[in-house]
């Protein structure tokens, strides 16, 4: 990849990280990705209490904690020997099925093996960026690519319970939110695997 082709000389600024097509689709997706992510997960309480109980609900939220550590050691075991964005696009998958279980039943297990899919991606969703920078950058730009990266997808993730709630508000109920979250991961899945060619203009 770029790493190796990239000539040596000063790193990258911000703004010709921005330039990027690659950047910016990786930076669009992982937006998006975790937008959906902690907007859940700040409501998953509320939106399980009713039918699983304050108990139950706990239980599923510690489910999706344990399969979060599942699923990061998982992929961390073979990331070393796969595509850092297709691996990125099936954790989304995960994430979008547990969605869909979630949408689909309001029976106990399928709350619960919903929120256990969903878990298996939340560790991996900010793991994955920074090896994709690896991948696809030059060493001298790992720092400044990650680090802007952080940034502008904590900035973008944070305004996402607030607009999950007045969806909430809005709607009467939880259907539609997830529902945004669902399409805001498909969106996610498909837009980092764009893969624009690498500028070959000296930067």
């Amino acid at each position: 990849g770029a790493a190796q082709t990239e000539p040596s000389g000063t790193p990258l600024s911000k703004r010709a990280l921005l330039g990027e097509s690659r950047y910016l689709t990786m930076v669009g997706a992982f937006s998006l990705g975790l937008l959906a992510q902690i907007s859940f997960i700040a409501h998953q309480a509320a939106f399980l209490e009713p039918v699983l109980g304050l108990k139950g609900a706990g239980w599923a939220i510690s489910l999706t904690a344990l399969t979060a550590l599942l699923g990061r050691l998982c992929v961390g075991l073979i990331v070393d020997r796969i595509d850092r964005r297709l691996a990125t696009a099936a954790t989304l998958s995960v994430q979008i099925a547990g969605m869909i279980v979630l949408l689909s039943s309001n029976a106990p297990a399928a709350l619960y093996a919903g929120c256990m899919l969903f878990g298996f991606g939340v560790g991996n969703l900010i793991t994955l960026p920074g090896l994709i920078v690896q991948q696809e950058f030059s060493r001298r730009d790992f720092a400044r690519a990650v680090s802007l990266h952080v940034a502008i997808t904590q900035l973008m993730a944070a305004a996402g319970p607030f607009l999950l709630g007045v969806l909430h508000d809005l709607s009467g109920n939880y259907r539609s939110s997830l529902l945004a979250c669902l399409v805001l991961q498909a969106a996610a899945a498909l837009l980092v695997l764009v893969r624009p060619r690498p500028r070959l203009s000296g930067v």
